[in-house]
C-alpha cells in the first residue's frame, strides 16, 4: 500500500530521489561495508533535517 504512489506514476516527482536513496543506503551500511568506508565516514550528531535519517 505504501509503494502504491511510486508504482502509479511514470516519473517520480522528486528529481533528486536517487541522491536521497543513495544517501540512505550508505547510512544504513554504516561502517560495516568496506566499499563505502573508502569514501564515507558516518558521524552521527543531532542536526537539522534529521527526519531524513529517521525515515
Amino acid at each position: 500500500m505504501a509503494a502504491l504512489p511510486v508504482l502509479l506514476v511514470h516519473t517520480l516527482p522528486m528529481r533528486d530521489f536517487q541522491n536521497h536513496l543513495a544517501r540512505m543506503i550508505v547510512l544504513a551500511a554504516g561502517d560495516n561495508d568496506s566499499f563505502y568506508t573508502q569514501f564515507y565516514r558516518t558521524s552521527w550528531a543531532p542536526i537539522g533535517l534529521a527526519s531524513l535519517v529517521v525515515v
